[in-house]
Order: structure tokens, then sequence, then C-alpha cells
């Protein structure tokens, strides 16, 4: 650690002769986006539409998102799957090989849709949405023939597909404050709040935004070496030619020690990569 480091609030661990755990290196890019077809509305001559399209898009969009790793998860049934995991948790389920609860997939974005027929013809309203937020990623809309829903289902999943391959996800938000990593996941864009972590000092920090490219931070960490940190100040999002690449940190952080409380300035910049999925998981 350098001399001019040596008081800094997340990395004062060689100051107060306690060994740091080994660096962490950010997080491998998690596996493409999970997407949740939804149950379609259908209205009209034949409402059996619906049911259709939504089996048949879910097929389409897995062969079609094969490029970017698209994953698909079964949202009609969702309810079911819950009750088997519900049930293995029960005296009458064997707990070794029973489905344990919060370890399904969220969904990133959600696909909803209506399909109105006639006796000749099927139109359809289609939308992706971001799951964290609602806002829309990609639409479809369109009429055919009621007789080639097959072919537009297949065109329907190619099209939303292509664009649903280019959106991301969120960030990975990866830094290092001396010994301390500090690492994230930001889901959808920057203008929500959003946290990280560093656990080699049991720390959280916490990011409140003013607008996407600003805001406001601040973080505890538990075990510094034995003392207890903190510090807070403002941040500013550094763009690239293709969106947001790094956070800018400003403020000021503090050691409390048994001899006294240690400050310093914070610098540091953290990386942001973008991420296809959040990766998050959870029974809902």
């Amino acid at each position: 650690m350098t001399p001019h480091r040596a008081l800094s609030p997340a990395g004062l661990l060689v100051a107060l002769a306690v060994a740091c755990a080994p660096l962490a290196s950010p997080a491998a890019s998690p596996s493409g986006t999970v997407v949740a077809v939804t149950k379609f509305e259908g209205t009209g001559t034949d409402p059996y539409k619906g049911n259709s399209l939504t089996t048949l898009l879910m097929g389409d969009l897995l062969t079609a998102g094969q490029p970017c790793k698209m994953r698909l998860v079964e949202w009609a049934r969702r309810g079911d799957v819950l009750k088997e995991i519900e049930f293995g948790q029960s005296p009458y389920a064997d707990k070794a090989t029973a489905p344990k609860p919060g370890q399904l997939l969220q969904p990133d974005v959600f696909i909803d849709g209506s399909v109105s027929t006639t006796a000749t013809s099927m139109t359809w309203s289609v939308q992706a949405r971001e799951a964290s937020t609602g806002a829309v990623l990609a639409e479809d809309k369109g009429t055919g023939k009621a007789n080639d829903i097959v072919s537009i289902s297949e065109g329907i999943g190619k099209r939303l597909a292509k664009k649903l391959c280019k959106k991301n996800a969120g960030y990975r938000i990866f830094g290092r404050m001396d010994d301390a990593t500090i690492n994230g996941v930001v889901c959808g864009g920057l203008e929500k709040p959003f946290t990280a972590t560093s656990p080699e000092v049991i720390g959280s920090w916490k990011f409140t935004p003013t607008s996407e490219s600003a805001g406001s931070f601040s973080y505890g960490a538990k075990n510094v070496g034995g003392a207890t940190g903190s510090g807070s100040g403002t941040y500013t999002v550094i763009a690239g030619s293709e969106g947001p690449v790094r956070i800018q940190l400003a403020g000021k952080g503090s050691i409390h020690s048994p001899v006294g409380t240690f400050s310093a300035e914070i610098t540091e910049s953290l990386t942001l990569t973008p991420i296809p999925s959040c990766e998050r998981v959870g029974d809902r």
C-alpha cells in the first residue's frame, strides 16, 4: 500500500496490522437475457389464438435468440412451479432432492400482448417490457391470415429477438478502494437508486441518483481491520461513445478506530460493464 493512501477509508488494513482477503476479480458476465412470455389475451371469433400464440412464440424466441443466448422462462405455469417448491419443503418430500426456495430465475424482460380474430384474420399487438421499470423495449404489431399463425409467430420471434439482443439488462459495477473491492449490479438504467458491496471489509454502498448522470453516495464498513468505516460524497457518470463507462466518486471517508478517527479523500473511479442479464433469483 502506498504511503499517501495509508489512511484511505476502505483499505486501512495494513496500517491496522490486519491481513486482507485476496482481491476478488470482476464476476464473469452472466448468460443471456431472461425473458418471460405471459399469457396473451385473445378476443374475437377464436379467443384461443391468444394461448396458441403464447406457446408458439416461446419456442420461436428461443430459436431466434440463440446468438445472444436468450433464456425463456415459462410464466403461465409459474404458480405450479411454486407449489412444487412449497411441497418440497413439507415433511412428505425428500429435502435432499427437493428444489430449494428462492432459486427461480427472475425475468429481465416480460413479453405481453393481445390477439384479435375474425373468421379469416388475426391482429396482434406484442410488447417487450423491462421487468424492473415496465418500460417498453420493443413491440410488434400487425394483421395476417388466421391460419398463418405458425409463420406469424416465427416472424414476431425473429423481429423481437433482433431488438432484444441489442439491449442490455443493466450494468455490473466494479472498482477498488485500496485493499477492498466494490461490486454491484444495476438493473435497468442509472436513474434509480442502486447498491454495491465491499465484501473484504463487510461494506455496503448506496447510490442515490439526481439524474442518469449524477447523484450522491454513502457507505459503511463493519470491519476495516477491526474498526468501522463510513463515507459519503457525490458521483458523476462518465459516458463513452456507446453509453456510460464509469462512475467517478468525489467525497470523504473515515476510519473510526479506538485511537481516533482518520479521514481521507475518496477519488476512486468505478467501471460500468453492460450485462445482458441481472441474474436475479427469487420466488414470485
